[in-house]
This record gives structure tokens, sequence and C-alpha cells, in this order.
């Protein structure tokens, strides 16, 4: 049986799930799972203790999908495959890459720069997700025309070389939750244990597999989607009633009973304002504003002057916190009117760590003997933060190796020509 709880207030949809595993516990009912996102595992798990009382680790567990499948693999007798880290899956790219020089055309000028590898992993990462396969690939390079067609034949040969060659040592971590649905497949494991997900906006479809598969042979399921109704046409809420109304049919192909539960949001006038900005309403709460000003700057000024004002009514800077969506956008906005408005600021996120004096200067010297001493490698490698020569003497040879065109060997050979070309006059 599957049981779909649907409520706009992911709290109360969280809190009646607890409220069942508690229940189940108390009847000393084993084998209750319940399946969160990675990174609220761990405050899941504390809830749940909180909910359940100190028995409760002895009934019910809280699993991330990929936490799944070591349970799995302890239950069928055999332990999980090893998995590359991200050292491991570039190399393996690389490699790929290294083994198919001879077949790539569009991809030619790029394939081992560093960029591209990373770029290819990504790729990679997405088709596998959505359960697209090498052969998928090349049937639509078939369909194609022109330079997409050869793009999309060239993904299909380093998508199937790179998971050859992760098949004969560690496994690429994406490959997880196939071989995960497998198992599940060829065991029990499903039908011993009640299940219940929570925390969950949508579904690769990897996992949509594995939860279909669940929701066919598990005596009963509960899904908790953050949405008013199943195929819901509200903005706020079309995702996860998107995914709702696939859950739906997959119990509906399947003949699978189905309960839906509408969970009523706990009462609280924060919730109330957040639910009306979110359904595009006016806010009633005079302690909430909404502006669209058009350009990041202009945020940046007003976000400055909504400061000011908080302090001459007796704030304190410290006390004030501004979020952006994302730092690197704003970085340069906010520092420009913050300081133009005397405001201290202290900026913390997350920079690119490619972005790092020390990394871009080893990654330049990478370029440099990978490319075999181009001329632009050699360049960056020297302007970079941590060049072996002055700035001056960057320049002296930046130019001499414009005008005779040094290049490859030529870095090695004698640099005894001219530095001003070849009209310029010996002098002493």
């Amino acid at each position: 049986m599957l049981t779909l709880i649907l409520g706009t207030d992911w709290k109360a949809n969280s809190q009646e799930i607890m409220c069942r595993i508690s229940q189940a516990v108390a009847e000393e009912k084993k084998n209750q799972i319940l399946i969160v996102p990675e990174l609220i595992s761990f405050e899941t798990e504390r809830k749940l203790c909180m909910s359940a009382g100190n028995r409760a680790s002895r009934f019910a567990q809280v699993l991330s999908f990929t936490r799944l499948a070591s349970r799995v693999a302890e239950s069928v007798g055999h332990g999980a495959p090893a998995c590359l880290d991200d050292g491991g899956r570039l190399v393996a790219m690389a490699s790929a890459a290294k083994q198919l020089h001879s077949m790539l055309k569009a991809y030619a000028s790029v394939e081992t720069k560093p960029e591209f590898l990373l770029a290819m992993l990504d790729a990679i990462d997405e088709f596998k997700r959505c359960c697209i396969s090498p052969q998928d690939l090349m049937s639509a390079s078939s369909q194609a025309e022109g330079s997409l067609a050869q793009k999309l034949e060239e993904l299909s040969l380093l998508y199937e070389t790179y998971n050859s060659i992760t098949t004969l040592g560690k496994r690429d971590p994406r490959d997880q939750m196939d071989w995960l649905y497998g198992e599940l497949c060829d065991s029990e494991f499903a039908q011993e244990h009640t299940f219940y997900i929570d925390g969950f906006p949508d579904f690769t479809v990897q996992h949509m597999q594995i939860l279909s598969h669940i929701i066919c042979n598990c005596p009963h399921v509960t899904i908790a989607m953050h949405c008013d109704a199943p195929a819901s046409d509200m903005v706020a809420f079309e995702k996860a009633g998107k995914t709702a109304h696939a859950i739906l049919q997959i119990a509906k192909r399947n003949n699978i009973p189905v309960e839906i539960v509408q969970k009523q949001p706990l009462q609280s006038p924060t919730n109330s304002v957040w639910e009306n900005i979110l359904q595009g309403a006016t806010p009633i709460n005079p302690a909430v504003s909404t502006y669209m000003p058009q350009f990041v700057y202009e945020e940046c000024l007003l976000a400055a002057d909504k400061v000011l004002d908080l302090v001459e009514n007796g704030a304190r800077f410290k006390d004030i916190r501004l979020v952006c969506p994302d730092l690197s956008g704003y970085k340069s906005g906010v520092e420009f009117a913050f300081r133009r408005c005397n405001i201290p600021l202290y900026l913390s996120g997350k920079d690119d760590i490619l972005s790092q004096s020390v990394v871009h200067t080893v990654l330049a010297a990478l370029e440099v003997a990978i490319g075999g001493f181009d001329q632009k490698d050699v360049l960056t490698y020297l302007k970079s933060a941590l060049s072996p020569v002055t700035l001056a003497d960057c320049d002296r040879i930046e130019n001499y190796a414009y005008i005779w065109s040094v290049n490859g060997k030529a870095w090695l050979a004698a640099w005894d020509k001219h530095p001003h070309g070849l009209s310029a006059k010996w002098t002493e």
C-alpha cells in the first residue's frame, strides 16, 4: 500500500512522518526505514530519537539512498562495490580521452584540458542520473546532422570508454544506484521492510526506479511531498507536484492501493507570510517587504540603505545579515556599495578553488607540461601569481615570444635574435 502525504508546510509533513514511525516503534514493529537526503540525515536521526524515544534505533533507522546501498549490501551478505573518488574519476576520464585521441575530431583541441575533462564528468553524471546510455547517445547522433552529430558520437565513445575503465577497477559512484536497484530486484529486502520517504522535492530517474520497486514490493510505503496537490500548477509547488503525480502513476500502473493524506500547515504567522509571498500575493505582514530592482547594483544600494536605516534606529552592524543567492554575482556590487556608505562588511562564502592563486599557478604549470610548451600556456604560467620571473622580465619575454613565434621546443633553443624584430639594428 502507498500513503502519500501532501502539504504546503514541510514541517507538518515531516512531523506526520515522525508520528507514524514513533507509533510503529511503540508497537515494536521492526525494520522501519526512513529515507531522506544526505544533507539532513544526521539532523533527522536526532529528531527521530527525540520523537520515538531511546528505543528508536532498535526498530527504525534513517538512511540516504547511498547508505541504503550499504545497508542492502550487508543484508545480502557481500559489500557494496568500492567507488572512485573525484581524483580517480578525473584520471579515468583523462585515460579514456587518451585512448580515443586518434578518433576525436570535434574535441581534439580540448581533449587534454582539465576544464573539458571536468565538464565531461559532469555530463556523465547527468547521463547516469537520467539513465541515458552510450548507445542512446550514438542513436541520437545518427538522427542529427553536422557538428552536433559528430559531438554526440564522440560523447558516446568517451562515455563508453570511461565505463569500460571504471568496470575494470573501482566503480563510478554514480553506478551505485544502478547496483542498488539490481540488488533490490534480486533480494527480498523491500518485502521485509517498511519504508518512509521525506525531504525530497523530486527524484532522479535512478531514484525513481528504486522507488518504483519499493512501492511495488514493500507492504507499506509512506511518502511526504511538499505540495498542495499532485500535478500542482502553483510555481512554488510545481516540481514536487509533478513528482507526486509520477508516484501516483507508478502505483496506478501496478494496481497498488493509494491513500492520500492532505496535511494542514502548522499554525505560525511567519508561515502564512511566506506562503502568501510564494503564491504571488501581497505580504500582509509589514515586517516583510519585497522589492524588484532592475540591476544587481541597485539591489546592493538598496540593501546598504536598509542597513543604515536599521543602525540609525538602534541596531548594531554585527547583528545584521545580508544573504545573497550567488556570492560571486553580488560580491563586487556589495563591496562597492557598502564601502561607499562606510558600512563595515565581512564576507563569508565559498570561492571557486580554481580561482585561488596557488592552484591557478599549479594548473598553469601542468598545462605547459601537457601541452608541449604551447606559447599561450607558457605565458599564462609566467603571468600567474607565483611566477618565477618579475613582471618586467615577463613583459620582455612575452614580446620576444610574439615577435619570433617562440613555441614548443623553441623555448629551449638559443635566444639570439633581435628582441625588436627583423627591421631593428644591432647595437652594443
